[in-house]
């Protein structure tokens, strides 16, 4: 970092879509790790991130390639990339903008189709991407809405991890606004929130599934479209509030049963 590292692997082309694949990956964990570090910086005034001799994305043209590289040959090429994504993302709104600036909107087209990439890995760490995307504002929510239907699909995935991140990215497209409520009812996503809640053989899952549907209840048109498919959705939360051994979904639960009595927005 204290070398300029990002600028130096742009300016070398390491990081251009056309490189050996070999040479993107590793230039891509190195560059996931440096994007982490100055996010880290950002929100935490770490010194040892040394945020100031890092460069931006935008100035070396990391953003202007990420879109191509989202849609690489290989699977590792386009895994790494959601991840770099995800974490340039991770800890603030900052790059937000650049995202949407030029021709980068055309990273969300791309981001859409990892969502559903054929490849587990890609999927799981587009779905990670989404997440952190949509967490800190509303500003990506419109570009962010073709991930959905993909996103309700990948809640059915055979990797627990990757039904974790698709909740959790599910429950983020409506933490800071209504938006996508439209988009969420029409895919039927919580229908599919509610099975994992309640069914999904793994913890995590269940746990960030349900806090996602405590998220969207608050929402009339979300609570709405939960009580026309389950009229009895209070007494199932009670129930699973009852029956589960865990205090973390116990917890989640209440936190469902609280905002359900709470007027919609």
């Amino acid at each position: 970092m204290d070398a300029n590292g990002l600028r130096v692997l742009t300016d070398c082309g390491v990081l251009y879509p056309e490189a050996p694949a070999t040479q993107l990956v590793n230039g891509l964990l190195i560059t996931s790790q440096l994007a982490r570090a100055r996010a880290c910086s950002l929100a935490h005034g770490s010194p040892q991130c040394n945020n100031k001799r890092l460069p931006h994305p935008r100035e070396s043209s990391l953003v202007l390639h990420l879109h191509s590289l989202l849609r690489h040959s290989r699977a590792t090429v386009r895994a790494k990339s959601c991840n770099v994504l995800g974490n340039l993302c991770r800890h603030d709104a900052t790059f937000y903008a650049d995202f949407v600036a030029d021709s980068s909107a055309e990273i969300f087209v791309a981001l859409a189709a990892a969502v559903v990439d054929r490849d587990p890995q890609v999927r799981k760490f587009a779905a990670f991407a989404v997440g952190n995307a949509a967490f800190h504002t509303d500003e990506l929510y419109e570009l962010l809405g073709q991930t959905v239907k993909g996103l309700v699909e990948l809640l059915r995935d055979d990797d627990p991890k990757a039904r974790a991140n698709a909740a959790g990215a599910l429950g983020n497209l409506l933490r800071n606004g209504s938006q996508l409520v439209p988009v969420l009812v029409e895919e039927d996503a919580f229908t599919h929130l509610f099975s994992v809640a309640i069914h999904d053989s793994v913890k995590s899952s269940r746990r960030i599934a349900l806090f996602s549907l405590g998220t969207a209840v608050l929402y009339a048109g979300c609570r709405e479209n939960m009580l026309a498919t389950y009229p009895d959705i209070q007494k199932r939360i009670q129930k699973l509030q009852a029956d589960t051994s865990d205090g973390v979904l116990e917890g989640y639960a209440e936190r469902f049963l609280k905002k359900l009595k709470m007027p919609a927005a």
